[in-house]
């Protein structure tokens, strides 16, 4: 076999990478060889989203292997093995409250490989479930525990409310065996994805939220959506696809929650 000189060996990637040190350290071995491989070996890459695939020849017995940037997963949905990093990704843009036009802006200038729009929002639908599982079980814990602090603090908010309505309002007994309704205190907060100009108000988007006096921590959200992709797109292709929508509303703006 024919090694390979280091000197006649050209890498043309530029720029930085995201990588799991430890996903990459475990599996840098030839699998003919078992020996270390080494990145300046690499001959091709495969960008997949903020992930890579290398195609790197082992300098002795030539023998080209893939080595792969991170650990994947399968996709409940699809079936397919996606990597665990764009899915994180697309968690952090949900977590920070952006969009995936500032996260292609953010790695442009880290000099990181932009993901495209299909990817993003592959991984978007995989993690925006789960997301709304765990949201609905802290809105459970929020409630419960506004609940017993509003029992707690019974009297302390009985001089919140007007004269007539401080006996028997807040709590509410439903029958004989102790069961019984609580009121909380809470505010309401609310707002558009747009911002509007005083005089039109065209968002596609509305978002609003119940939050506990005693808490301090949302009881439950609701949203109101104008506008879905898939059902645009089967208006002019007559094609059904089957997805999750999440259109419910039609009219004005201003009466997203109105209509709440």
């Amino acid at each position: 076999m024919r090694e390979i000189d280091p000197t006649e060996v050209k890498c043309n990637l530029q720029g930085n990478r995201i990588v799991d040190l430890a996903f990459m350290s475990k599996n840098m071995n030839c699998t003919m060889c078992n020996t270390r491989l080494d990145l300046q070996y690499i001959e091709q890459e495969t960008i997949k989203g903020a992930a890579s695939i290398f195609s790197i020849r082992y300098h002795y017995c030539l023998l080209v292997n893939t080595l792969k940037t991170g650990n994947e997963y399968t996709n409940p949905v699809t079936g397919k093995s996606v990597f665990a990093i764009n899915t994180k990704l697309a968690l952090t843009a949900i977590h920070s409250g952006v969009g995936e036009t500032h996260i292609t802006k953010f790695f442009n200038v880290l000099d990181l490989p932009t993901v495209d729009s299909h990817t993003f929002k592959t991984h978007e639908r995989i993690i925006g479930p789960i997301v709304e599982a765990v949201a609905k079980e802290s809105f459970t814990e929020a409630t419960a525990m506004e609940r017993l602090l509003t029992v707690e603090s019974i009297e302390e908010l009985k001089k919140l409310l007007p004269e007539e309505l401080q006996e028997g309002y807040l709590i509410v007994n439903v029958d004989n065996n102790g069961s019984s309704i609580v009121r909380v205190f809470a505010s309401f907060d609310m707002g558009w994805g747009q911002r509007g100009n005083g005089h039109t108000y065209d968002s596609l988007n509305g978002y609003c939220a119940l939050i506990g006096l005693k808490t301090g921590k949302v009881l439950d959200y609701c949203t109101r959506n104008r506008k879905c992709h898939y059902c645009d797109s089967e208006l002019y292709t007559g094609k059904k696809v089957l997805h999750d929508c999440r259109k419910n509303f039609k009219g004005s703006a201003l009466m997203y929650f109105q209509f709440n």
